[in-house]
């Protein structure tokens, strides 16, 4: 299994998903107005574990930044996940990040204690 793109233990919910969605030259997009969720989902496939509202984190124009924080329902199960964020433009438009690859490869490990 490959490098996870972000890494977090059972229960943790202090440490935020951020990210920054490009268009395919890998500039950030302009996602002003527009409305964020996240979704999340076992890596070998099945319904989702997440499907929840995220942050449009966007400080200006066009810096493409968003954010999930995590409800301790997300993290109550160690697995690999895969992840993505979906954009809702103004127009109606949907797009979903990362649209180069399946999403964010997640993996939520044991907690020690």
């Amino acid at each position: 299994m490959p490098a996870p793109d972000f890494y977090i233990k059972v229960g943790d919910t202090g440490l935020d998903l951020n990210a920054i969605v490009r268009d395919s030259n890998g500039d950030p997009k302009d996602i002003a107005g527009a409305t964020v969720r996240f979704h999340m989902r076992p890596i070998e496939g099945g319904d989702a574990t997440v499907a929840a509202a995220a942050t449009n984190d966007q400080a200006g124009s066009g810096t493409g930044a968003v954010k999930y924080s995590w409800a301790p329902t997300d993290v109550d199960t160690a697995g690999w996940f895969v992840g993505e964020f979906q954009i809702t433009y103004v127009g109606g438009d949907v797009e979903s990040f990362p649209n180069d690859r399946a999403g964010f490869l997640i993996k939520i490990q044991e907690a020690v204690a």
